[in-house]
């Protein structure tokens, strides 16, 4: 949604003071050619396209009231070139990275003038910068995100792209146990047994090369426990899964979580013959759908009945063995 107060005037209709309108005298433009100058100004701008005319909409994509003839720079002509040093106003001391007219600051009623100014070399962001450290380029990663947008996150960074770079997760980690060649993970708490510590340290180094752990110690007791004896951490002793096999519910949910793992292997097993592939690939996707609205509707209807997960119990009892 465009904002109707990021539109400010060329010139006013009133005669009233502009940023421009300074800038044309700063410039040498006479008072009385100052309106003439920047009309003619604007039209070449116009006409050389660097600036468009655009209309400005509202949240529901409706045209903002009371706004017309509005024009923006247009990005498809911006230019992006190097820059060394910079231009600052010996008054206000602002910052700008070009020379302009008569050395005249361009701030809002400021007579000063600007001076060239060399970087400093010891600006440690400068320096960090010429280093030519490969920089990161974070996204978050959580439950939060939706899946199709948290799906394409996960192949930028899996893949040789470096559009992304580094992920912001929470503990869970909802990328999985194989997370490519993740060479490097910085933990923002110590976890709370090592156990945890190794199942989120364990992630990275599974594939490219070698990899580097750091987790941040927080001025609390338990992160101060674990900083002053990290052996404790590093080798403390790690408790097998286990749960509670008289939870009928989530023995359940395991069994029917190996079962629907295994067909799944089986639809990519090469031993097995391209028919037999598809009829699983497509029990698979007929009875077990990626989205819950197929439980739900049917031809766009809510359905009377359940589904029929016939094929899918045949398919389990051929593959029982």
């Amino acid at each position: 949604m465009e904002k109707q107060e990021l539109v400010t005037q060329w010139l006013s209709a009133r005669g009233g003071d502009t940023t421009i309108r300074q800038m044309a005298k700063k410039w040498g433009v006479t008072t009385e050619n100052v309106e003439g100058f920047l009309g003619g100004l604007f039209d070449v701008l116009v006409k050389k396209g660097l600036l468009k005319p655009v209309r400005l909409k509202g949240s529901k994509g409706n045209p903002l009231p009371n706004v017309s003839g509005v024009y923006q720079v247009d990005a498809d002509r911006l230019r992006l070139q190097q820059n060394h040093g910079v231009w600052r106003c010996r008054n206000c001391r602002r910052r700008t990275t070009r020379r302009s007219p008569n050395l005249a600051c361009p701030a809002w009623r400021c007579d000063g003038v600007l001076e060239f100014v060399r970087e400093d070399p010891d600006n440690y962001d400068l320096q960090l910068l010429d280093q030519g450290y490969s920089m990161l380029r974070p996204e978050e990663h959580t439950a939060m995100v939706p899946h199709v947008e948290r799906e394409r996150l996960e192949n930028l960074f899996k893949g040789d792209s470096e559009a992304v770079n580094a992920f912001v997760c929470t503990p869970t980690l909802e990328l999985g146990v194989d997370i490519g060649k993740l060479d490097a993970i910085l933990m923002r708490n110590v976890p709370p047994l090592p156990a945890n510590y190794w199942q989120r340290a364990g992630r990275a180094g599974r594939r490219h090369r070698m990899a580097v752990d750091l987790t941040y110690c927080r001025p609390v007791s338990h992160d101060r426990a674990y900083f002053a004896e990290p052996l404790k951490l590093l080798t403390g002793r790690v408790d097998p899964p286990a749960f509670n096999l008289r939870n009928d519910l989530l023995v359940a949910k395991h069994v029917h979580a190996t079962v629907i793992t295994r067909l799944h292997q089986y639809a990519r097993e090469s031993s097995r013959s391209t028919a037999e592939i598809r009829e699983i690939a497509d029990t698979l996707k007929t009875c077990l759908p990626d989205r819950v609205s197929a439980y739900l509707f049917e031809g766009g209807l809510v359905r009377e009945r359940l589904p029929d997960l016939t094929p899918l119990r045949v398919l389990i009892d051929r593959n029982a063995d």
